[in-house]
């Protein structure tokens, strides 16, 4: 605030009142010059700062009327009187802090929000984006299902099936599984059955029968399929379906298809050493020569009587085939199977039994067997059949004490049957007969006699009579028989023919597996659904020697080891 004195000399002679308002107008005014250099002071230094807005001055206050004095009083300071805030001149504002300032700057110089908006146009971007590569994704993936489902093994399984099985072409399923690549070998071809032999076998098996399928283990890149009927698996399929990658559909494909073959039939033919037997048109050579016989009634004959005789056997079939027997002159020959011998018979009319030799051999059996039984029989009907000069005829008539019975009330001859015919020469044949003589005795009881004998008959006088008679069976074969030796893999081990009398013999030596013992040599029968039966027929020591007891006939036989856990 202004400090003024009075000095009347300086001022002059003016009046007290005057003077006064001189020293107010004064101060006044310097009050004012001095806030206006503080109002530029502030300006300049807020000009200096960046974002800083000059002040504006404080106005300058107005000088206060003069107010008159009282008369005769000294004049007194007057106290300075505040006024009013409406009148009173602005006050400059307290500086602002400087980052708040700077911020305000840039607001003001940058104007809307880009930063924002450009956030949130990336952030809508990438919602848009993702939602277009979902349905993008759904939209693949429903095909790529829709694919994959189609092309399933079910489906290709079934599809397969009905092609091949469900009304099989037999023919074409044989070459498609035993030749699928079309070179004309077909590896389930056997030299004596094929195709046709094939296409017979299933006709016959499955008929009009439903065949069904069952999915099995196929390995890493396919599926495998059996084909059964009922229980049993007759053939087999598979599908591929590779893939690079997971993605990937696999294109399920047929692969292989296998036939599953029980052969198990077999055939024997007995026939003439010098006649030839065909299967199917394949003629049989030495190779499936079983035997090489004749009978103990052609040991008692001459050299230019006997008849020798050989079995064929072919195993391994799967039907019955078509069997032919030609003799040395190309002529056929009639065949036919006896059931008791279970194989098919040359049936040479020169060799078969006539009437009048029938007629020969049951007259001799009925005298002989009338004659053991004291009755109806008498040496004279004895001597009608038998040759009055061979030791048989003495034999028998010689038999008064070894007679099966005293007396009857009458018999019967009943079941005459021929075992066995051999015609040696026109004048020789040898037979095996047997029946069964019914005797009612004179206590009422009843008896049945079985006889069967073996009888040589000569045609003597223009008649056949028998020169001999015994028990033992002159049409068991004789000469040797062959045996083959297999290992358990179905491995050839030996071959060799062996007399039918002998009395010992020396087996294969084979190694049993770990864990178990041998057992014996056996012979294997298959049935039909494959199941197997082991018979033991030999049982070596460690060198594999075998010892036969006396009467042991050998007959031919394939042999396989038989193992046993331990």
């Amino acid at each position: 605030m202004y400090q003024g004195k009075f000095d009347a000399k300086s001022r002059g002679q003016q009046a007290p009142e005057q003077a006064l308002d001189e020293i107010i107008r004064e101060r006044d005014e310097a009050n004012a010059a001095a806030a206006a250099k503080r109002a530029q002071r502030d300006a300049a230094r807020r000009a200096a700062r960046p974002g800083s807005a000059p002040r504006p001055a404080a106005p300058a206050r107005s000088a206060a009327p003069a107010r008159s004095a009282a008369p005769g009083r000294a004049p007194q300071a007057r106290p300075q009187q505040q006024r009013p805030a409406a009148q009173r001149p602005a006050q400059p504002k307290a500086p602002q802090p400087r980052r708040q300032v700077e911020n305000e700057a840039v607001l003001q110089k940058r104007g809307p929000r880009t930063g924002s908006m450009v956030f949130y146009g990336f952030y809508f971007g990438l919602i848009l984006v993702f939602f277009v590569g979902i349905f993008i994704t759904l939209n693949w993936l429903n095909g790529w299902l829709g694919k994959y489902e189609a092309a399933q093994p079910t489906i290709k399984c079934q599809q397969v099936f009905d092609q091949l099985f469900a009304n099989p072409d037999w023919a074409q399923l044989y070459r498609l599984a035993g030749d699928p690549t079309g070179t004309g070998t077909n590896k389930y071809d056997t030299q004596f059955e094929g195709q046709d032999a094939f296409v017979r076998y299933m006709t016959e098996k499955v008929g009009s029968q439903q065949l069904s399928y069952v999915e099995t283990s196929g390995g890493l890149t396919g599926k495998k399929y059996l084909v059964r009927l009922g229980t049993e698996k007759l053939a087999s399929f598979t599908l591929l379906g590779q893939q690079e990658n997971i993605i990937d559909i696999p294109d399920w494909q047929l692969g292989e298809v296998e036939l599953f073959l029980n052969r198990n039939q077999s055939i024997k033919i007995r026939k003439m050493e010098n006649h030839v037997a065909y299967i199917n048109n394949n003629p049989l050579s030495d190779d499936y020569t079983i035997q090489i016989a004749s009978t103990k009634a052609d040991e008692r004959q001459a050299a230019e009587n006997r008849i020798r005789t050989s079995i064929q056997e072919v195993d391994g079939l799967l039907t019955t085939p078509e069997l032919l027997v030609y003799d040395q002159t190309g002529a056929p020959i009639e065949v036919r199977y006896n059931a008791d011998s279970g194989m098919f018979e040359e049936q040479i009319s020169a060799i078969a039994i006539t009437d009048e030799e029938r007629s020969a051999v049951f007259g001799a059996l009925e005298a002989y067997a009338g004659f053991m039984i004291n009755a109806s029989g008498s040496r004279a009907a004895v001597a009608k059949y038998f040759d009055g000069g061979s030791q048989t005829y003495n034999d028998i008539v010689k038999m008064n004490g070894e007679l099966w019975m005293n007396a009857d009330r009458g018999h019967d001859f009943l079941n005459e049957e021929i075992l066995g015919y051999t015609k040696h020469s026109d004048t020789l044949f040898s037979v095996r007969a047997s029946m069964v003589m019914h005797v009612k005795n004179k206590d009422n009881t009843e008896k049945d006699y079985n006889v069967t004998q073996s009888m040589y008959f000569q045609y003597k006088n223009n008649k056949w009579v028998c020169t001999e008679m015994t028990n033992e069976d002159i049409t068991a074969p004789v000469g040797e028989v062959r045996l083959s030796f297999y290992d358990n893999a179905g491995n050839l081990l030996s071959s060799d023919f062996y007399s039918t009398g002998i009395k010992s013999l020396t087996t294969p030596v084979v190694t049993a597996p770990a864990g178990k013992v041998f057992k014996g040599w056996a012979t294997v029968e298959t049935n039909d659904q494959g199941q197997k039966t082991w018979n033991v027929v030999f049982q070596p020591d460690e060198m594999g020697n075998v010892t036969f007891p006396d009467g042991y006939n050998l007959v031919p036989m394939k042999l396989y080891p038989l193992f046993q856990t331990v």
